[in-house]
Order: C-alpha cells, then sequence, then structure tokens
C-alpha cells in the first residue's frame, strides 16, 4: 500500500512537471505566434501598399503610351518590373509565413491536446491519491484500535479457571449441580423480567432514527403552532376594531338610506347577545299647530306597515353594503309600502344594484307593477303570465 501510495507521489509530480513545461511551451507557441501575426500583418500592409502602386503606374503607362513619350515609357516600364519583382518577393514571404503560422497554430492545438490529456491523468491520479490516503488513513487507524485493544487485553488478568482449573474430583454430586444449575436459571429469569429483553444494534438504530423523525416532525409542528398562536393573536387584536368599523359603518349607511324620506334611524347593536334593535324617529304633525312637525322615536311595531317596509328595506340595504354575496333576493318587499315609500325604495334598489354593485346579481320578486322604473340599463324585467280561473 506505502509502495503504491509512493508511486501514485511521484506521478503525480512528474505529470505536474510536465504539465508546467507545456504550459510553458504554449506561452512561448503563442508569443511566436503574436509575433508571425504582427510581421504578417506588416508585409501584408507592403503588399498591398506596392499593388497599389502597381496600379497607378500601370495607369500612368497607358496615358503615356498614347502621348507616344517613348522615353518615360521605357522608365515606367522598369519601373513596374522593379515592382512586379518586390510584389513577388513579398507574396513569397506571405506565403511562408502564412505557413508558418499554420504550423505555429498546429503546435499550440498539439500542446493543448497535451495538456488537457495531462490535466485529465493528473486528475484520475489525484483521485486515485486522495482514495489511497483515505484507505491509509483508515487502516492506520484500524491497526491503532487493534493495538490498543491487544494492550488492553495485555492489562486484564488471566481468569482464574485458566491459571487454575478446577479439580473434577471435587466437584459435587450430580443432585447438588442441578439444584445450582436451577438457582442460577431462576436468577437469570428474575434478571431478564426486571431488566426486559436485550435489545440489539439494529433496534436501537432503529430507536433513534424513529426519535430523529419524531423530533423533526416536532420541531415542524412546533414552528407552524407558534406561526399560528401569532395569526390568532394579531386576529384578536384586529377583531374587536373590525367589529367596531363594521358596525359603525352599518349605522351610517342605515341612517344615510333612511334619511332619503326625512326619516332618522338608529341601530342599537349588541354582539354578545347577537341582537340588532332598530329605532326610527318620523315625524308627524302636531295637535296644536298644522305647519310645525315634531319626531317622534319608536321601534318597528309603532310603524305603519309602510313605514315598516321602507325600515326593513333600508335595514337590508345597509347590510348588503358591509358583506359579499354574490346573489342578492328580496321577495315581496313592497306588499305594504305606499306608492311614495314604494318609488323611493325601488329607485334606491335599482341604483344600489346598477352603479354601487354591478359585480353582483340583484333579484326581486314582486306581485306589484313596475311600470314607474321605465326602461333602465343593465335591468331586465320577466313577467309571470296572470293567472286564469
Amino acid at each position: 500500500m506505502r509502495n503504491d501510495l509512493k508511486n501514485l507521489q511521484e506521478k503525480h509530480a512528474a505529470l505536474e512537471q510536465h504539465i508546467r513545461k507545456a504550459t510553458e511551451e504554449a506561452g512561448e507557441a503563442q508569443r511566436q505566434l503574436g509575433q508571425a501575426m504582427q510581421k504578417y500583418g506588416a508585409v501584408e500592409t507592403d503588399l498591398n501598399r506596392l499593388r497599389s502602386q502597381y496600379r497607378s503606374l500601370e495607369r500612368r503607362l497607358e496615358q503615356l503610351e498614347m502621348d507616344d513619350d517613348m522615353s518615360v515609357v521605357e522608365n515606367m516600364r522598369k519601373s513596374l518590373d522593379e515592382l512586379n519583382a518586390q510584389i513577388a518577393e513579398l507574396e513569397q514571404d506571405f506565403a511562408r509565413l502564412d505557413e508558418n503560422e499554420e504550423e505555429d497554430v498546429k503546435e499550440i492545438r498539439r500542446i493543448d491536446a497535451a495538456v488537457d490529456s495531462d490535466i485529465r491523468r493528473q486528475a484520475r491520479i489525484q483521485e486515485s491519491l486522495t482514495n489511497m490516503e483515505s484507505s491509509s488513513k483508515q487502516l492506520e487507524e484500524e491497526k491503532a484500535a487493534a493495538e490498543e485493544r491487544a494492550k488492553r487485553s495485555e492489562e486484564l488478568s488471566t481468569p482464574r479457571s485458566m491459571t487454575n482449573p478446577p479439580d473434577m474430583e471435587q466437584l459435587g454430586d450430580t443432585a447438588e449441580l442441578e439444584e445450582q444449575y436451577k438457582t442460577l436459571t431462576m436468577k437469570i429469569e428474575s434478571a431478564e423480567k426486571v431488566m426486559g429483553n436485550a435489545v440489539s444494534a439494529e433496534q436501537l438504530q432503529e430507536f433513534k432514527d424513529n426519535y430523529e423523525r419524531i423530533k423533526k416532525h416536532y420541531l415542524v409542528l412546533k414552528g407552524l403552532n407558534k406561526k399560528l398562536s401569532e395569526c390568532i393573536r394579531i386576529r384578536n387584536e384586529k377583531f374587536p376594531i373590525m367589529c367596531h368599523a363594521i358596525t359603525m359603518r352599518l349605522k351610517m349607511t342605515f341612517q344615510r338610506l333612511m334619511a332619503t324620506r326625512c326619516y332618522h334611524g338608529n341601530l342599537l347593536v349588541d354582539r354578545q347577545k347577537g341582537v340588532i334593535n332598530i329605532s326610527v324617529a318620523t315625524h308627524q304633525k302636531d295637535d296644536n299647530s298644522q305647519a310645525a312637525a315634531k319626531s317622534v322615536v319608536q321601534d318597528l311595531r309603532g310603524l305603519s306597515g309602510g313605514e315598516r317596509s321602507f325600515t326593513t328595506a333600508c335595514f337590508i340595504m345597509a347590510l348588503w353594503e358591509i358583506m359579499e354575496a354574490p346573489f342578492r333576493c328580496m321577495d315581496e318587499f313592497d306588499v305594504f309600502m305606499d306608492m311614495i315609500n314604494r318609488r323611493v325604495v325601488m329607485d334606491l334598489l335599482v341604483k344600489l344594484a346598477t352603479e354601487q354593485y354591478s359585480h353582483n346579481q340583484f333579484i326581486f320578486f314582486t306581485p306589484q307593477g313596475i311600470k314607474e322604473l321605465g326602461e333602465r340599463e343593465h335591468v331586465q324585467v320577466f313577467e309571470m303570465p296572470k293567472v286564469r280561473d
């Protein structure tokens, strides 16, 4: 094991050195490639410049040939030949640089591939080295534990039965030995009853796993209980405020609706008993003066049929404003109303249904006609056929 570990360490060090060398070679190749690219660019620039001069001289030569100036034409031809020679030389240099560039690129790719291969090999060796070091460490620990057990076993005293075996001739008779055996058996059974059955290591591990699982579940439930307790605390704080706000809104809405007939209504809400008492103040003429009027506060029992129906309709509409329901129905709500209260209530109901709560559906049943409503938007009228005798 130690020799294998040493060999792997040597291979790992050799690979690291090889990778460093290959990396340096790749860097040198990159530098040479950069220099070649710079030279390549310079040659390409010179070549383009000479080609431009060559084309310019060709155009001048054509012009001079048209002018029949032969001496100048000869000089221009010599200049063109020299430029052709320079261009050919530069093109050769350009081709040679191109070949060198391709070789440098191939060399860099080869070095990169070799480095990648060495890196992968180094990773495999490193993994094997780590596994072997772990195994070696485990073996060392097991060796130390075995040595410790051997040391403790040496320190233990040798049982008396091993150093001084019993004399078989001094043993009692069979009946006495059987009696001792029964006594020991009874002691063992008594101890098992007191201590219970022995628990195996597997059962102990299972108990521990169940304990950890139940403990985690308990912590989750404890956190959930804490959150729920906080929610209940906030609800208990906010609920009285919300109840008071809803009660005030109910009272104000009821008073506003009652004011459409110049009535004054009040609601006494007792949440403990679950009771709402309605009191209404209507205007009645005084006996001493026909022009004067006084307010008489009374409950629903003291109102006329029309006033009671109007008050009940206002109370129901006030309840609608503090509660959410997709469907709202009223059946024969205007039976005992006079024409004035009926018209006011119908206008309030239609306005409430079409303007304030247009997203809800209202259904009103009445045995009386509704011609006074006329045609209104979002209002549909369904008339039942008359019952014939």
